[in-house]
């Protein structure tokens, strides 16, 4: 009925001492390839040109400013309920418009956990890797970019895609031709579950009150 599998069964430091994390499900991931096309020229007249390498960069600033948004899933929130932190900083934690002071407050305590419940609370986007230009003095006509896009339960290669777009924004969205070159789809289990409930017995009787 159960399969055990990595991902869980690890301390988390948290500022009201130590939790033990029972992972119950994992991110997929949306590797994806975006390619534009420009109108080269010399480096030294680059007046009506159409470089690659300013539309990504563009790319690039859309991806940061608007690459994720804020989901909140069971198992996060469930999550954020049993640790050892204050009863405000849970809060924060689990509302969106407070979110990002929260997580500048847990990061000054612990940034290793303020970095985890970041990625568990949205579809992350991190561009990568870029490819454009061959010589300094020419102007690319074409170029890359390489984006590790993880995805939360429930999410789907269409998501992605709007996702994309609507980071790029109705400007770039048209000059970019959006390519996922590897997908996983997320995973969840159900936290009511005996194994679960036994998991949880085991961990209280070798270090009691830790939850």
């Amino acid at each position: 009925d159960y399969i055990v599998t990595e991902g869980g069964g690890y301390f988390l430091r948290t500022p009201g001492g130590n939790a033990i994390a029972l992972g119950v499900g994992e991110k997929g991931l949306a590797f994806t390839r975006l390619t534009t096309k420009g109108v080269s020229g010399h480096g030294s007249m680059p007046y009506k040109a159409d470089s690659a390498i300013l539309k990504i960069a563009r790319a690039v600033r859309g991806i940061e400013k608007l690459g994720d948004q804020v989901r909140f899933t069971h198992p996060y929130l469930s999550m954020i309920k049993g640790m050892n932190i204050s009863s405000l900083l849970k809060y924060g934690l689990c509302h969106k418009w407070s979110l990002p002071g929260a997580l500048k407050k847990l990061y000054a305590l612990d940034p290793g956990l303020a970095k985890q419940f970041h990625a568990i609370s949205r579809m992350t986007m991190s561009p990568n890797v870029i490819q454009a230009g061959q010589k300094i003095n020419i102007i690319p006509d074409s170029g890359t970019i390489e984006v590790d896009i993880r995805i939360l339960p429930g999410q789907t290669i269409e998501d992605v895609f709007s996702e994309v777009k609507r980071a790029l924004g109705p400007s770039l969205a048209d000059q970019f031709n959006i390519e996922i070159i590897d997908f996983f789809p997320s995973n969840v289990s159900s936290l009511d579950t005996p194994l679960k409930t036994a998991t949880g017995e085991i961990c209280g009787t070798v270090y009691p009150g830790v939850p």
